[in-house]
């Protein structure tokens, strides 16, 4: 009934926050409205564990999308004339302020959403530890064959991904970030066997961690699992490592032991200093960058927090380009549609066969700049607005589901190493979504995943009936 009472005055709040942000036109409202509903949040969050899943999720959404907002509306930070934010990474199509203003409105919104989401799941995800456990042991006892197969693959594939990774950042640092990560124009037929261990690691690596024995077993397993990301960070690629590492941390906090105040805090400013000096680093090549001693502190961090919420523009971006777009299905959708698809992301058939939203929205905003292997990236707000063509009301309950189903993933994350790593996966991509996409879970992986489990199945069958 509590729980009832606080969904529906959240609802309220969303119905009269939303009434007066059609009323307000100025960014500078908007941006005041929108800390607000931002503060609001945080204060929801509390309601469940410290270190809690929407805790993290706000974090990134600040880190990825709200930076920039919140910044101007303190004076950090000013908008260049035409809010052409991107105009460093080759992108000057200006951008209308009834536009941004509409931005605003439906981060608005999304967050709210957000908000509804955890608190209509979250009184339930706190379920008995005992019972979490439980699950468990009765899926390791009857799946002993899956434990066996999997560690002995994660032995044996665990050398190949971390020379796959060290490759990686020795071609990074010789012939450049974009080159070796994105158009792969570099590799040679040994580096591509190589690549095939990378792309299966990521499986053998979280169904590993489903089969811990206890606390220490996965902290263990986990650091065996991690050491090949912490490797690739030094090509200047942060998003899988950082995500994974949060994914690990998170998951030890909800199913091991909760992770105080003082170690996320700890936690939380290695990974900011990390993510600083791979940052500056990246492009420079520079030592000195990576340890920050070209620029002070503060600046290090203020400038790294407006590179990485610039992912708030692709929202903007996509509501002036909504009827230049020419995707076969929703951008939503398009990493399931692509799973049939081996064209290049960055190349004109690319454009034709598959619908990411990256990709699409760069080739209008500047051709030369994704041929050449960048993108401006996506963001699962903007995602949503062009699947739901700017409908508020359609934004709002996309978002609560978001959310929601994190905790349907939560619920059942131990009843097998599919669920484990479906539900692993789902939260590292939701953590990246302020600049990524909930979706990219489904892919050629998955799909060769899925079969591999049922292979198994049918051989543990077989073997049973024996």
């Amino acid at each position: 009934m509590k729980v009832k009472q606080c969904v529906i005055k959240q609802i309220l709040f969303t119905i009269l926050i939303l009434i007066l942000s059609l009323i307000n036109k100025s960014v500078k409202q908007e941006e005041a409205v929108l800390f607000v509903i931002y503060i609001e949040c945080i204060i929801v969050s509390m309601k469940g564990d410290f270190f809690n899943i929407y805790q993290i999720f706000l974090f990134m959404m600040f880190f990825f999308n709200l930076s920039i907002p919140f910044f101007n509306l303190f004076g950090l930070y000013e908008y260049p004339n035409g809010y052409t934010v991107l105009a460093d990474t080759g992108v000057t199509l200006p951008i209308k302020e009834s536009i941004m203003v509409e931005s605003f409105v439906v981060i608005e919104i999304f967050l709210l959403g957000t908000s509804i989401g955890w608190m209509i799941w979250n009184d339930n995800i706190n379920r008995d530890k005992s019972s979490i456990l439980k699950d468990k042991e009765r899926a390791q006892s009857k799946d002993v064959i899956f434990k066996k197969v999997f560690w002995q693959l994660f032995k044996f594939l665990w050398p190949f991904e971390m020379l796959y990774q060290i490759i990686q950042v020795y071609l990074a640092n010789k012939f450049g970030y974009v080159e070796v990560i994105h158009l792969h124009s570099v590799t040679n037929s040994a580096l591509s066997v190589l690549e095939y261990v990378d792309y299966v690691f990521p499986i053998i690596g979280t169904s590993i961690l489903f089969f811990t024995n206890d606390r220490k077993d996965y902290i263990k397993k986990s650091i065996l699992y991690v050491i090949p990301y912490t490797i690739l960070l030094l090509t200047g690629q942060r998003g899988t490592g950082i995500s994974t590492i949060l994914a690990i941390l998170f998951i030890y906090s909800y199913l091991y032991k909760k992770i105080n105040i003082k170690k996320v805090l700890l936690c939380g400013l290695v990974i900011l200093f990390v993510i600083i000096g791979i940052g500056n680093f990246r492009w420079s090549r520079n030592i000195q960058d990576l340890i920050g001693v070209n620029r002070s502190l503060f600046d290090s961090m203020i400038n790294e927090f407006v590179l990485n919420s610039e992912s708030f523009m692709v929202i903007p971006y996509t509501i002036s380009l909504m009827d230049k777009f020419t995707n076969k299905v929703p951008f939503l959708f398009g990493y399931i549609d692509a799973i049939f698809s081996f064209s290049s992301n960055y190349s004109i058939d690319g454009i034709l066969n598959k619908s990411y939203l990256a990709q699409h929205i760069t080739y209008l905003l500047n051709s030369s700049k994704l041929l050449r292997g960048s993108t401006i990236g996506t963001c699962i707000l903007a995602e949503i607005y062009e699947f739901v063509h700017g409908n508020l009301f359609l934004i709002l309950i996309i978002s609560i589901l978001l959310l929601y189903f994190a905790g349907v993933f939560l619920r059942n994350i131990n009843r097998n190493i599919l669920f484990f790593y479906f539900g692993f996966s789902y939260i590292q991509q939701l953590f990246m979504s302020p600049r990524g996409s909930i979706m990219k879970i489904f892919n050629k992986l998955s799909i060769v995943y899925i079969l591999f489990y049922f292979v198994l199945c049918f051989i543990r069958n077989k073997k049973n009936k024996l």
